[in-house]
């Protein structure tokens, strides 16, 4: 909205609309082209010597928001729109120019050797944190406290990210998991059969086996999969028939 404010005074052929409810797809552009200025991923022509390197050099080349960055700006930008009343074909970010600049940022990252940004890998003394700090919050709720959200939110975090980690899955695939994928063992492990995800498009899926961690129940993935599911059940929510680990809206 600032953006939107400051540039429709500018002169006809560069002014944008002057609100939401007046911005046009060209607008979306324009404020994406502004916003990624500031990225971090250089896009290094042919001929440079940093061509297919990652970090950040002075050769010069331009530095660009990485394509996934670009994507989930656009998601952004498409949910405030649709906040602010401009759902379905009214929403610019739906437009097939919005949609090509995104292509077109893919292809030319790919075209120019832009290496894939991998996600920070969580170490145990992180995850051991990360696990302190969720049984701290969920001691701090008050007994009538309700189930959702925070009850939920906390038990489902736990679950997800000691499955994430001893899975060693990708989080994008792991969160795409449906409750009807999983099955437990005879030594007490859960077996994600996954069909659906980002690498996984073959028929036969992916397994994926979690172990038990016996003598820390505060870091066994099974341990925490069993106090999410049951308290989900207890709530009265079905987790078998749609995702195991299902987002939350406000």
């Amino acid at each position: 909205e600032r953006f939107l404010s400051v540039r429709s005074v500018c002169p006809p052929r560069d002014a944008t609309g002057a609100s939401l409810s007046d911005a046009s797809p060209l607008d979306v552009l324009r404020f994406l082209h502004h916003r990624s200025k500031a990225g971090r991923t250089q896009v290094h022509g042919f001929k440079c010597a940093q061509f297919g390197k990652s970090g950040l050099h002075d050769c010069g080349c331009p530095r660009y928001f990485a394509a996934g960055t670009v994507d989930s700006y656009v998601g952004m930008l498409r949910a405030i729109f649709n906040d602010a009343g401009r759902k379905f074909h009214h929403n610019p970010c739906d437009s097939s120019d919005v949609k090509g600049w995104v292509k077109a940022c893919a292809k030319e990252q790919q075209r120019h050797r832009v290496p894939v940004k991998q996600a920070k890998p969580t170490f145990s003394t992180h995850l051991r944190l990360l696990v302190k700090e969720i049984m701290f919050r969920l001691a701090s709720l008050s007994p009538s406290e309700p189930f959702l959200p925070a009850r939920f939110l906390l038990l489902r975090d736990w679950a997800f990210f000691l499955i994430q980690w001893f899975s060693g899955d990708r989080a994008g695939d792991l969160g795409r998991a449906l409750g009807k994928e999983v099955v437990r063992l005879e030594d007490g492990s859960l077996l994600f059969n996954h069909t659906v995800g980002k690498t996984i498009w073959s028929a036969d899926g992916q397994l994926l086996v979690v172990p038990k961690v016996d003598g820390d129940s505060a870091l066994c993935p099974v341990a925490a999969f069993d106090r999410y599911t049951s308290a989900c059940k207890v709530a009265g929510i079905n987790l078998c028939e749609g995702c195991l680990f299902p987002p939350t809206a406000s």
